[in-house]
């Protein structure tokens, strides 16, 4: 055997035991070495020390914020044990998609050398670092929150005493975050949330060790035939939603449910059930588990919205694709597509071939989906014209490379990307958040980028 081909989930599937002391309590992720890597891969590596190694979707093996590297995932941790053999090659078409970070461990994997600073260091070269005032005094990327508050606070002393408050303010910023006087000057000159500096030079760091290929250079796709800012289609929430949104927010619980112990990314999650059209309710195991079942609201506005929308599209016509990150709605629109009578696929486990096959034929008229998978791999989605977010979640990547999965092949027709949002909800923030992410992938992929 010359040749292997090892999925990076097998990296995460081999799983590295948690550590033990004496007593036989926990300690902790352990230390990896090579033999936690997948069996089959160390027996290549016994008869070829030396191979050329080319790591596909390289931004899998990423953090989004500096940390130590036993808090790494398996994955990440597993895969750069392979710097250690032979010659070395990434390929990703989202070398950054939530933050500088997630270039470190990309370039840690092809050479050690190119960042010999610390992952905190790179950070604070290449992130607004903020300290906060809990976890003792750690230091993380500055949130969208505290941004503006700084921002409001320099411009209210720009107000009060011109510039000699405006220094007074300044400093006190440094000291109380810990904030270098350059960072406070990028947030006075930046308007929109902007959290990442330096990128210019980060780009020339890595020069010597990247290609850049445009994707217009490699691909038959005239670019203007396509929407790159997606059309946001707004409801109006219902006043059952307003109720049990407000509920969660101030109260964290409702009648039928209580936020549990990560309550900050459960709440987001448990906001979005209700935007599309979910009750919650928790039921509680003797063994003290949790689960859910979902009641559905009187009416859902971002379904009717979302029909509303196939049927304005008419997939007699065109083709559609449809994604969505909540298993509850992807149940929904499954029922309503097959109680419409609406020939359609659904792109899952079990029965992925059949609907490529499907969907590519052109017998299917609409493709049903949750975001990650059809994210990597698809190649079935040419002729479609039209692609409906239903509910997204904040992984820029999967996002972003989905909407390119309708660009592969030629274009016969332009491409349209709409999202369904209900109106000051969390679909607002997390599309925000989104498009921060698609903006630092973009100046990643910009015209003027160095091409090796």
């Amino acid at each position: 055997m010359k040749w292997l081909i090892i999925n990076t989930e097998a990296f995460s599937k081999a799983g590295i035991k948690v550590g033990k002391n004496a007593s036989g309590e926990k300690t902790g992720k352990k230390e990896v070495d090579l033999s936690d890597l997948p069996k089959v891969l160390l027996l290549f590596l016994k008869k070829y020390r030396s191979p050329y190694i080319v790591l596909d979707e390289s931004s899998k093996v990423k953090v989004n914020t500096p940390m130590p590297e036993h808090k790494k995932s398996s994955r990440c941790r597993l895969i750069k044990l392979l710097s250690r053999f032979g010659e070395r090659s990434i390929a990703t078409g989202t070398l950054k998609s939530k933050s500088p970070c997630n270039v470190y461990d990309q370039y840690g994997f092809l050479d050690p050398s190119i960042f010999p600073e610390s992952m905190y260091e790179f950070a604070e070269r290449y992130c607004i670092m903020v300290t906060i005032r809990v976890g003792r005094g750690r230091r993380v990327i500055i949130s969208e929150k505290i941004y503006f508050q700084i921002r409001t606070r320099l411009s209210n002393a720009w107000k009060r005493g011109g510039e000699e408050a405006l220094e007074f303010s300044k400093a006190s910023v440094a000291r109380e975050y810990a904030m270098s006087y350059p960072n406070i000057e990028w947030i006075i000159s930046h308007k929109e949330f902007s959290p990442f500096v330096n990128q210019g030079e980060l780009l020339q760091r890595i020069q010597a060790h990247t290609m850049f290929v445009k994707r217009e250079d490699v691909f038959d796709i005239t670019h203007e035939h396509f929407v790159h800012h997606p059309i946001i289609r707004c409801v109006d929430p219902t006043p059952e939603q307003k109720k049990l949104n407000n509920q969660l927010v101030t109260l964290g619980f409702t009648d039928e449910m209580s936020l549990g112990k990560a309550a900050a990314l459960e709440l987001v999650h448990r906001l979005q059930d209700v935007c599309n059209g979910f009750r919650p309710i928790e039921h509680i195991a003797e063994d003290g588990e949790r689960s859910f079942t979902y009641e559905n609201l009187k009416d859902s506005p971002k379904l009717n919205a979302t029909f509303d929308l196939i049927d304005e599209i008419d997939p007699d016509e065109n083709q559609i694709a449809i994604f969505c990150t909540r298993t509850n709605l992807i149940e929904a629109i499954n029922a309503r597509l097959e109680s419409e009578g609406i020939n359609y696929v659904w792109y899952k486990d079990g029965q992925k071939e059949e609907a490529e096959a499907a969907f590519k034929s052109g017998e299917a008229r609409v493709f049903l989906s949750s975001l990650r998978p059809s994210a990597y791999g698809l190649n079935s989605l040419a002729q479609c014209s039209y692609a409906i977010y239903a509910c997204v979640d904040e992984e820029a990547e999967a996002y972003y490379q989905s909407r390119h999965r309708l660009l592969r092949g030629q274009l016969k027709a332009p491409k349209f990307a709409y999202h369904i949002c209900v109106k000051g909800s969390v679909d607002e923030k997390r599309i925000r958040s989104l498009q921060r992410g698609i903006d630092l992938i973009n100046y990643t992929n910009t015209k003027d980028t160095f091409v090796m």
